[in-house]
C-alpha cells in the first residue's frame, strides 16, 4: 500500500512540474521599430495577459525575458529563450532560418478617408490621391495599382492632415495609429474605409527552424481558440 502512495506522489509531482514548465519567451518591450507611436504600453499590458492566456492554453508557464530591440533575434539564436515576440516579417530568406504563427496583433496599414466617403478599398482610387509611408512594403504597391497617384508623407499626423483637408483622397496609416487617431483626435473629420490591412503584418512567436516547433505549433492552437479573449484585451488596451 505504502508503495503505491508513494509512486501515485511521484506521479502527481511529474504531472504537476510539466504542467509548471516555464518557458522563455524574448520580447522587447520598446517593440521598436514597429509603428505604434504612444501605444507602446497599451501593447506591452495586451502582450503580457496575452501571455497568460497562452500559458493557460497549453499548460506551460510563457514567462517574457526583456530584451533591447538590437539584441533580440540573437538572443534567440543563442538559445537565451527559444522564442520571441516580434514584427520581424517572415519572407524567403528568413523562414529558411526562423518559424513563424499568424499575427495575433495587426500593424499592416489601413486606408483611412475622409468621414462618409464611399471609398472602400484601394481599388476604388483610380487617379485619386493616397499618401503612403516610404517604406518598401508601402512603395511595392506603387507597381500593383498603377493607377494611384501616390504621395509619400513624412509623418502620420501629416497624412490624416492632409486627409481631412482632402488634399489626399486617402491616406495609408498603420493599423494600430490609424485606430488610436481616427477613434479619437479625428473622429469626427476621419474614417477607416477598410478594417482588413492592406499588407499582412503584425506580431508574432518566432521561434528558430527545427527548433521547438512543436511548442510553436501548440501556440498557434492556442492563439486561434483565443481569438474572442484576443479580441477583448485589444478593447481593454484601446487597441
Amino acid at each position: 500500500m505504502r508503495s503505491w502512495f508513494f509512486f501515485l506522489l511521484l506521479l502527481f509531482c511529474c504531472c504537476t512540474s510539466i504542467h509548471r514548465k516555464t518557458v522563455l519567451v524574448g520580447i522587447d518591450p520598446t517593440f521598436y521599430p514597429a509603428p505604434i507611436g504612444l501605444q507602446q504600453d497599451a501593447i506591452l499590458g495586451f502582450t503580457l495577459d496575452l501571455l497568460d492566456a497562452v500559458s493557460v492554453k497549453i499548460g506551460y508557464k510563457l514567462k517574457p525575458y526583456n530584451m533591447s530591440w538590437d539584441n533580440l533575434i540573437d538572443g534567440l539564436k543563442m538559445h537565451k529563450y527559444p522564442l520571441i515576440i516580434s514584427t520581424f516579417c517572415p519572407t524567403p530568406s528568413t523562414c529558411n532560418q526562423f518559424a513563424f504563427t499568424a499575427v495575433f496583433l495587426e500593424t499592416g496599414p489601413l486606408l483611412v478617408v475622409p468621414k462618409f466617403s464611399p471609398i472602400k478599398d484601394l481599388c476604388d482610387l483610380d487617379d485619386k490621391i493616397v499618401g503612403i509611408e516610404r517604406r518598401p512594403q508601402e512603395i511595392g504597391l506603387i507597381t500593383t495599382f498603377p493607377a494611384i497617384d501616390f504621395v509619400f508623407y513624412n509623418s502620420v499626423e501629416e497624412a490624416l492632415s492632409w486627409t481631412i483637408d482632402e488634399e489626399f483622397d486617402a491616406a495609408l496609416v498603420p493599423n494600430i495609429l490609424a485606430r488610436a487617431y481616427v477613434n479619437n483626435l479625428f473622429e469626427n473629420g476621419l474614417a477607416i474605409a477598410n478594417h482588413n490591412p492592406v499588407i499582412t503584418e503584425g506580431f508574432r512567436f518566432i521561434s528558430l527552424i527545427e527548433k521547438n516547433e512543436l511548442l510553436l505549433a501548440e501556440i498557434t492552437r492556442a492563439i486561434e481558440s483565443l481569438q474572442d479573449e484576443i479580441h477583448r484585451l485589444m478593447q481593454k488596451w484601446s487597441l
